[in-house]
């Protein structure tokens, strides 16, 4: 698909969503670079407003790493505290 994309001259590919090219955003963004690297073509993720085009990509893909890492701690975080909710309130009966 990409050759055919760099072919036509496509320039931007236009996502809806990080999420839709992997699970883990970092992989998608680093997949998001690799694909501008080699066939030149640019990606827009329409629910972040990232584009791999831009001047501060760098920065902008290192910031939504970073609420990324902060949003999976806290989901794990959250899943410790109920699984010790319910211990202690099994624990009660």
């Amino acid at each position: 698909m990409l050759e055919e994309c760099e072919a036509d001259g496509i320039k931007t590919i236009v996502v809806p969503a990080v999420t839709l090219l992997s699970y883990n955003g970092f992989d998608a963004l680093s997949l998001a670079k690799e694909v501008k690297r080699k066939y030149s073509i640019d990606t827009y993720f329409i629910y972040e407003d990232i584009f791999t085009g831009a001047e501060n990509v760098d920065s902008e893909i290192s910031f939504y790493g970073m609420i990324q890492d902060y949003l999976e701690r806290q989901k794990k975080q959250k899943k410790k505290l109920k699984k010790i909710f319910a211990e202690l309130t099994e624990n009660e009966d």
